[in-house]
């Protein structure tokens, strides 16, 4: 009868000690050795006291921060077709080239803006940048309309080609006719 071979148990100590036996404990350092050079001590800075880099352009003065809030809080916002077809029905239509703009009072304290872009044109790249433009001019230009009424703007087929500023003026333009600007702008 063959004897098996149990495993023998190592132990980590006697492998530590076989693997350190033939270092030395002596060591030798000399100055250009070391890890930090004599004449560098005194430089060290403190982990998190130096400023940290900037990347890339300083960013530019809010004008929130100026006092005039330039956000279209959901408060200023149409939002259910019940609104869009009332003013729809019984509200003043005012057309131009590139838009049409529909008002209608609503009796709150405040003027709520909606919009509309057709499918009819073009992809959902050109419907977003035409939705994003007239949201640009609603956002930015909300204070120099009156208080108190709904206000939908219509994109036209020509809005396509038309450039922001042409928008921005027509948009004005229309507001003005409707008697929806203050006082204060007209000037």
């Amino acid at each position: 009868m063959t004897k098996k071979k149990t495993p023998t148990k190592r132990d980590g100590n006697s492998r530590r000690q076989h693997l350190e036996k033939n270092i030395s404990t002596k060591q030798h350092l000399t100055e250009e050795n070391t890890r930090i050079q004599a004449s560098n001590e005194n430089n060290i800075r403190s982990i998190g006291t130096e400023e940290k880099a900037r990347q890339g352009k300083k960013a530019p003065v809010r004008l929130i921060d100026r006092g005039l809030d330039l956000r279209l809080p959901v408060s200023a916002r149409l939002r259910a077709r019940s609104d869009y077809l009332r003013v729809q029905t019984k509200g003043k239509m005012i057309k131009g080239r590139f838009l049409i703009l529909l008002s209608l009072e609503n009796g709150l304290t405040n003027s709520r803006f909606g919009l509309t872009v057709s499918g009819k044109l073009g992809n959902a790249v050109k419907r977003n940048r035409i939705r994003r433009r007239i949201r640009e001019i609603e956002r930015f230009y909300r204070y120099q309309i009156k208080s108190g009424f709904d206000i939908v703007a219509i994109a036209r087929g020509k809005s396509r080609d038309a450039d922001f500023d042409e928008m921005k003026e027509e948009y004005l333009e229309l507001a003005r006719s409707a008697g929806l600007t203050t006082e204060e702008s007209e000037n």
